[in-house]
C-alpha cells in the first residue's frame, strides 16, 4: 500500500512540474512577440540620370532646351545612403539622407540665357548636376502581422538640388535647398529568411525661394529583396538588391515673364546592409 501511495505522489509532482514547465518556459525570439527595434541600414546606389530643362528669358525673348540624353549627360554615377529607423508597437520612425553627382561635357545647342550670363551655341560646356534628399517621416501600420505590415504616414523632405553649366567664356549654376512636406507609404512581407520591402513617397512645394516663384513636385519608390543571412536573437543582419527611382519636376519663374523647368528622373540598381536590434516584451 505505502508503494502504490508514494508512485502516485511522485506521478502528481511530476505531473506539476511539467505543467510549470510549460507555463513559465523562455520562448524563443520566433515565438515572441516584438516591444521595439532600431536599424540601420548602408546603401550603395548606381543611378542613371535623365530628363533635362527648357527655358523662357523674356529680357532676350530667347526659349531654349537641354536633353540630357542628347547632349550625353544621361551616365551612371555611383553614390551613398544612410537609412535609420525605430518601431514600436504600430508606429515607425525613418531618416534617410542620399546624394549623387552627374558630370558629362557638351557643345551648347544654341545660345543659352540665364539672368545676365550666357554660354553661346558652339562652345564646349561642362556640366554638373548634384541631387541630395534628406527624409524625416513618421507612420502608422494600417495593418499589421508577424511576417507583414503596411504604413502610411507624414513628414518633411529638404530637396538639396544644384546645377552648374560652365561654357569657355562664360556659366552660370543655380542651388536650392528646399524643405518639403512628405507623404511616406510602406510595406514589408516575410517569408521565412527572405524580406521582401517597397518604399515610396511624394513631396510638393509652392512658393519663393531666392525671390523667385518655385513649384516643386518630388516622387521616390524603392523595391528590394533580401535574405537575413545572421539571426543572434535580439541582433539581425540582411543583405538587399534593390530598383530605385526619383522624378523631381521644378518650375522657377520671375517676375519679368522668365521661367526655368527642370524635369530629372533618376533610377537604377542598389544594394543595401541592413542591421537590426528588436527588443522583446
Amino acid at each position: 500500500m505505502k508503494k502504490i501511495i508514494l508512485v502516485v505522489t511522485l506521478m502528481s509532482q511530476i505531473i506539476i512540474c511539467n505543467t510549470q514547465a510549460d507555463e513559465f518556459k523562455i520562448l524563443t525570439p520566433q515565438e515572441q512577440e516584438e516591444q521595439w527595434n532600431f536599424a540601420a541600414g548602408l546603401r550603395a546606389n548606381y543611378l542613371k540620370l535623365g530628363g533635362g530643362f527648357t527655358a523662357y528669358d523674356a529680357e532676350h525673348d530667347a526659349h531654349y532646351k537641354l536633353d540630357y540624353n542628347e547632349i550625353g549627360m544621361d551616365n551612371y554615377a555611383s553614390s551613398t545612403s544612410v537609412a535609420f529607423s525605430g518601431e514600436w508597437e504600430n508606429w515607425n520612425l525613418f531618416f534617410s539622407a542620399s546624394k549623387g553627382v552627374y558630370e558629362g561635357g557638351f557643345i551648347a545647342p544654341q545660345d543659352i540665357f540665364l539672368k545676365d550670363d550666357i554660354i553661346k551655341e558652339g562652345e564646349h560646356v561642362d556640366g554638373k548636376v548634384e541631387m541630395g534628399t534628406y527624409s524625416l517621416s513618421g507612420t502608422y501600420d494600417l495593418s499589421k502581422d508577424s511576417t507583414s505590415n503596411l504604413a502610411l504616414g507624414f513628414g518633411a523632405l529638404f530637396l538639396d538640388y544644384s546645377t552648374d553649366f560652365q561654357g569657355e567664356t562664360s556659366g552660370f549654376s543655380s542651388d536650392m535647398l528646399i524643405p518639403m512636406p512628405y507623404l511616406a507609404l510602406s510595406g514589408r512581407k516575410d517569408i521565412g529568411k527572405y524580406r521582401f520591402i517597397g518604399v515610396g513617397g511624394a513631396a510638393y512645394y509652392d512658393g519663393k525661394y531666392d525671390d523667385m516663384d518655385y513649384t516643386v513636385y518630388f516622387v521616390t519608390l524603392d523595391v528590394r529583396a533580401g535574405y537575413e543571412f545572421y539571426n543572434d536573437g535580439n541582433y539581425k543582419s540582411t543583405l538587399y538588391a534593390g530598383y530605385r527611382y526619383l522624378y523631381m519636376d521644378s518650375k522657377t519663374s520671375q517676375d519679368n515673364g522668365s521661367w526655368y523647368k527642370e524635369t530629372d528622373n533618376y533610377s537604377g540598381p542598389f544594394i543595401n546592409l541592413a542591421f537590426k536590434y528588436t527588443m522583446f516584451k
